[in-house]
């Protein structure tokens, strides 16, 4: 059985700008950026630069 995906959007403010991270993950990974978020840190896994959230403006969870 295939496992399901998410796609998740997500609009937050830090300090010094405002972003949109979207991707295509695997339900237990889309719960866990939940996690992140309540923690107020984003890692970008390419670059590894970590911000500190200031706001979230908009969550959206799709199941694909």
């Amino acid at each position: 059985m295939k496992a399901e995906q998410f796609k998740v959007t997500l609009e937050v403010e830090s300090i010094s700008m405002k972003f949109i991270i979207e991707e295509v993950r695997e339900d237990c990974e889309a719960l866990l950026k939940l996690q992140i978020l309540k923690k107020r840190i984003i890692t970008f896994k390419n670059s590894g630069r970590r911000f500190m959230i200031r706001r979230v403006i908009f969550i959206q969870f799709v199941v694909l």
